[in-house]
């Protein structure tokens, strides 16, 4: 509901809604990794966060790209270093980097004369949908785990049922969404199913370092936001790089 009404707000209400989450989300690694102060670090997180999203939707598209690449760098590193004040710097370029991309969905939109809220919403209800398809593929077929010692509950079945329903999901809308091509919906359906389990997977493997199984306790009965939005980090700016690339945004 919260997504719904930042949506159809426009573009500054969704500037501050992804500046909202990579604070909140940065604050949570912050947590994790025993930080005793961290009030600079947040302010520096909002600032680069909102200061990224301002340039991106004042024409620098070509951004998007190398962003992304950062973005795979920074994750990929993060992993392997032991020291927690290195690993933090990575992981919160990560998230701001990849919420910052949310905002390249408005030149998206223009580029397709829809309405931004029209694609914000194939992209939420794609990643909350892959969760869905994924969880269900994975109870009525699931036998083989995917990555047993980051995910023990994740299976190949489960993901390969959620990249073949989230696909023909996307097909199924590209009837609604028909100046995107049948093909180019299945292809950015099969790719947010993947990067948002890679996503999933990521955290999980920095969840297992800190020996915590939920982010945090800010949202009752789900953990914390990063467990709410780990699938999106990397969905979102594959989601914003592929239709960009299409546009030739």
């Amino acid at each position: 509901m919260t997504c719904l009404i930042v949506f159809y707000s426009g573009t500054v209400a969704l500037m501050l809604m992804a500046t909202g989450l990579a604070t909140w989300a940065s604050y949570e690694v912050l947590q994790a990794e025993k930080f005793k102060s961290v009030r600079l670090v947040l302010a520096c997180v909002a600032a680069s966060t909102f200061c990224l999203q301002w340039i991106i939707l004042n024409g620098e598209y070509s951004l998007v790209g190398p962003s992304i690449v950062a973005l795979m760098l920074a994750a990929a590193s993060a992993q392997q270093v032991r020291s927690p004040k290195t690993r933090s710097v990575l992981l919160l370029t990560f998230i701001v980097v990849a919420l910052s991309c949310l905002i390249g969905i408005f030149e998206i939109a223009n580029l397709l004369s829809l309405s931004s809220t029209d694609v914000f919403v194939l992209l939420f209800f794609a990643v909350g949908s892959n969760d869905v398809f994924q969880y269900t593929a994975g109870k009525l077929f699931g036998r083989t785990q995917l990555a047993k010692k980051i995910s023990p509950n994740k299976t190949r079945e489960g993901a390969i049922g959620g990249v073949l329903m989230c696909s023909l999901m996307a097909v199924c809308l590209s009837f609604y969404f028909s100046q995107i091509p049948m093909g180019m919906m299945a292809l950015l359906g099969a790719s947010i199913s993947l990067t948002g389990i890679l996503g999933d997977l990521l955290f999980s493997v920095f969840k297992r370092k800190w020996g915590i199984k939920n982010s945090g306790r800010g949202i009752p009965g789900h953990g914390g936001i990063i467990d709410r939005i780990d699938s999106l980090t990397l969905a979102a700016p594959c989601f914003v790089l592929l239709a960009s690339l299409f546009l030739g945004a």
